[in-house]
């Protein structure tokens, strides 16, 4: 499972509290914080099958080409980020950008973060982003746009449904992308590298989080079995050699250090980069409440009203924030 999913299930009794396996399954070697990520209203609903972050992407042959340098993760802001876009833009060929719109809701909840807000209340029965805030994130996206950085409404659409491999980035054609960590692989063959999100030094936002979670049905008649073979599959170094970093980098310790020496040049970078979000020592969010799953669909809408200029970043706040909240009641 992954996203509001665990929620959604867990408030409609379809999920096995774990804590009545605790015996089969061992999680004494999982990195600090990554435990909790499954924890649904004080009980255990999942556990992570490994942790993933929001990251920058980036494609130096690119900054390269454009005679841009390569951005400072420790002190860029997102004003930076958009001059940046821009002007790799403006000094490389015709179909190529700086970067394109990221239209997430978990990126939403970084940003969210680094204005010392959260996405959703603690009760789930409202979004706790303001509506300033959430129109200063269309606003940054339309500005993208507006400034030459980033393509137009309609090719930033068709971007954002292409497979990894066809997207401007996965071309060589695109800079800078917003993107979860363990899907810098699947992009390109090309020397990316991952850096830290604008303003995050200032105001972290990012968390590891989990990329999917293990969860067992409360129907089970094999309860303590299905346990035991999630137990495998997080604790035995048999199966992580198998996995890999397939579904995010293991949350136990000792797994990861295993199959480091295993993993491509790409994926090394992304467990570094892993290593740099929990320096920042950043708590997680409470698991996206029931309700939610359907945010991610309405974002997306509204960011491509905006981007086509059909509604204004606030009237795209104010409406997002009262449908989604519809949803959660």
């Amino acid at each position: 499972m992954s996203g509001s999913y665990p929620s959604e299930y867990a408030s409609r009794g379809v999920l096995l509290d774990l804590g009545t396996v605790s015996e089969q399954l061992d999680t004494s070697k999982f990195a600090e914080g990554t435990v909790d990520l499954g924890k649904i209203d004080g009980k255990q609903y999942t556990i992570t099958a490994g942790v993933n972050s929001m990251s920058m992407v980036i494609d130096p042959v690119v900054f390269e080409a454009a005679g841009v340098p390569l951005p400072d993760d420790e002190t860029w802001t997102w004003d930076d980020y958009v001059d940046i876009a821009a002007e790799v833009a403006s000094k490389s060929p015709a179909g190529t950008f700086g970067t394109t719109p990221m239209s997430n809701d978990s990126f939403l909840a970084v940003w969210a973060r680094q204005n010392n807000e959260t996405l959703y209340t603690d009760d789930g029965k409202k979004m706790g982003i303001s509506e300033d805030t959430l129109a200063r994130w269309f606003e940054l996206n339309k500005k993208l746009m507006d400034t030459g950085g980033a393509p137009s409404a309609s090719q930033t659409v068709e971007d954002g449904s292409a497979q990894p491999e066809l997207t401007l980035m996965g071309q060589g054609k695109q800079a800078m992308k917003i993107s979860w960590s363990n899907q810098m692989t699947s992009y390109s063959g090309a020397p990316l590298v991952m850096m830290k999100m604008p303003g995050e030094s200032k105001q972290p936002g990012a968390w590891l989080r989990s990329s999917m979670e293990y969860a067992i049905s409360g129907k089970s008649a094999q309860s303590k079995e299905a346990a035991l073979f999630i137990n495998y599959l997080v604790n035995n170094m048999d199966a992580a050699t198998k996995i890999k970093s397939d579904r995010g980098m293991p949350a136990n310790t000792e797994l990861k250090a295993g199959i480091l020496p295993l993993l491509k040049d790409a994926q090394q970078k992304e467990a570094g980069y892993l290593d740099r979000i929990a320096e920042l020592n950043v708590s997680a969010p409470l698991p996206f409440p029931a309700g939610s799953s359907a945010t991610l669909e309405v974002l997306n809408r509204y960011n491509t009203d905006v981007l086509f200029g059909k509604v204004s970043p606030q009237e795209a706040a104010k409406a997002m924030i009262s449908e989604v909240n519809q949803n959660l009641g």
